[in-house]
């Protein structure tokens, strides 16, 4: 059925008392209102715990050092830790959620994250911690992809790109409250011992913000499946039941008011319903081979290799950008008069060392003690435990500058994230996500050439800002474009290959920033301005299906 027959067949709907329809149509004659926004705030709730989280070891690395006795290489490790767990979710709750459903993923992923952050702030050791962040990036990746799948299946083809547009509000407003609790909690000066464990600030501030996803667990238990997810799975008057109350609440009607009594199942539609264990696993079978076979192969290619550069491209900068807010502050404070360029620095730490670079303390203004400093490098070198010698302390303390800057960078990305909202009712995905990973590329490659912390702040703000908006632009894209049963796996696999991508631009950064930093630099942007490029190639719609020789049947 082409876009006009579809248009037709909709008016002919809304003109008529046809009492038979199938879903886009049914949605549409509930129309958009009070409840979709209710289910628009939870969502947004739960994608906030997902910034929290992803966010949350930022802020407490270097104040949990002392009490977990964390060396750069171990705070690099935590890191890693919860991407790696995040990364291997992926797939598991993609396939899961198609077969199972969302809400009950969501709910169980949301409740058991909280709990293990609950835990997780009463660690020990090093090795507790880590294993615990693992814990939580296994769990809380659920919920960074299935919220996606789960708002757009309430909406119509008319408000779904805009609707999951605004949930990049939600996480954009998770990167400012974040750091806004950070500058208010850990400050603190507390100091108690309980069981045995000193409890200091950055405990209450872990504690804290293991509420959001037990709370947000309860009161998404409130809400029902995806009425889309549920006549995938050929449970039509069940998904009729939502879509009446949907109905109701829109409008202030009596849901049996509404017109629509029979909906017809999509071609695509699976009337097997899992039951029992291996239902689950027969029909997890039957969509990784729907989704990884001819016609759908090369769509979930094309997706996965754009989120996979995309993802390149921009969080390799995203997790480095407060050292490069601290190298800028260490070179100024010790050279107010020269500047410098973030590649020029990179070259000058290579060169001399850290220790010049990261002496906060130092009041010499010019490089004439650099050979004095290197020789007193090396010679402390030579004692055998360096860190638990006399020449170092650990100094638990965070510089309240991190706070402030990420807090600037998390409004600039709110404000032109509410722009896209605007924009996306106007411009399709394929436009609206090619022009913002263009731009971003042009702010990536300007970071090779400003010279000072402000103007880092700055381009890297409007950087963070596009980069942002084309990734949730893109999942969106992705929503809309796979079939229901298997566009939550789809949208998992994107993701997967999406953090695959940047636990390697992570390591990329590592090993070329002091070396090689102007290649690193323009790597990046090619790679934003490549996923760019690509999103034109992705459709809005999948063209053609094959059908499953069933005819539609209506309930």
């Amino acid at each position: 059925m082409t876009k006009q027959d579809e248009k037709h067949r909709l008016q002919s709907v809304l003109n008529t008392d046809a009492e038979s329809a199938n879903f886009e149509e049914a949605i549409t004659l509930a129309g958009c209102g009070r409840y979709h926004l209710e289910v628009l705030l939870v969502c947004g709730v739960i994608t906030m715990c997902v910034g929290f989280e992803n966010g949350l070891s930022s802020y407490i690395l270097s104040s949990a050092q002392c009490d977990l006795d964390l060396s750069s290489s171990a705070k690099g490790m935590v890191n890693a830790a919860f991407l790696a767990g995040a990364t291997a979710s992926a797939l598991p709750w993609g396939v899961t959620a198609d077969a199972i459903g969302r809400k009950k993923i969501l709910v169980m992923s949301l409740l058991t994250n909280g709990i293990i952050t609950f835990v997780s702030s009463f660690s020990g050791t090093f090795l507790t911690f880590a294993s615990l962040r693992f814990v939580n990036g296994f769990m809380i990746g659920a919920p960074g992809t299935l919220t996606f799948s789960y708002v757009g299946e309430f909406y119509s083809d008319k408000y779904r790109p805009k609707a999951i547009t605004a949930m990049g509000l939600f996480w954009l407003t998770s990167w400012i409250l974040l750091p806004v609790f950070a500058w208010i909690i850990i400050p603190l000066k507390l100091n108690y011992q309980i069981f045995g464990i000193s409890c200091h600030s950055w405990r209450l501030f872990v504690l804290v913000f293991a509420l959001p996803s037990i709370l947000t667990a309860l009161l998404l238990m409130r809400y029902p499946e995806s009425p889309k997810f549920l006549l995938s799975q050929g449970k039509k008057k069940e998904a009729l039941a939502i879509i009446r109350q949907i109905f109701a609440a829109n409008t202030g009607k009596d849901k049996h008011e509404f017109p629509i009594s029979n909906l017809i199942m999509d071609s695509d539609a699976s009337e097997n319903q899992a039951k029992t264990i291996s239902d689950i696993i027969s029909n997890i079978r039957k969509q990784v081979c729907y989704l990884m076979t001819p016609p759908l192969l090369k769509y979930t290619a094309l997706t996965s290799l754009t989120m996979a550069v995309t993802m390149f491209g921009y969080l390799g900068f995203a997790f480095w950008f407060p050292e490069l807010f601290n190298r800028f502050e260490s070179h100024y404070r010790n050279n107010p008069n020269a500047s410098v360029t973030l590649c020029e620095l990179s070259a000058l730490r290579n060169e001399i060392g850290p220790v010049y670079l990261n002496d906060l303390n130092t009041t010499e203004t010019n490089f004439t003690n650099v050979g004095t400093k290197i020789l007193s490098t090396l010679t402390s070198r030579s004692l055998p435990i360096l860190e638990k010698s006399s020449l170092q302390t650990c100094d638990p303390s965070v510089d309240l500058k991190v706070f402030s800057n990420t807090i600037i960078i998390g409004a600039v990305s709110l404000v032109v994230n509410v722009a896209a909202i605007y924009l996306s009712h106007h411009l399709s995905n394929n436009i609206l996500q090619s022009t913002t990973l263009t731009i971003a590329s042009i702010f990536c490659c300007t970071l090779y050439f400003v010279r000072s912390t402000f103007q880092n702040l700055i381009v890297a703000s409007l950087f963070s800002a596009f980069a942002n908006v084309g990734i949730v632009v893109f999942t969106g894209a992705v929503v809309d474009l796979f079939p229901t049963r298997v566009n939550a796996m789809a949208v998992c696999t994107a993701t997967f290959t999406g953090r695959c991508g940047a636990i390697l631009s992570n390591i990329l950064f590592g090993e070329l920033l002091d070396t090689q930093c102007a290649l690193l630099v323009f790597l990046m942007s090619a790679a934003l301005l490549c996923a760019g490029l690509l999103g034109f190639l992705v459709p809005k719609k999948i063209p053609e299906l094959p059908q499953s020789g069933k005819k539609s049947s209506t309930a």
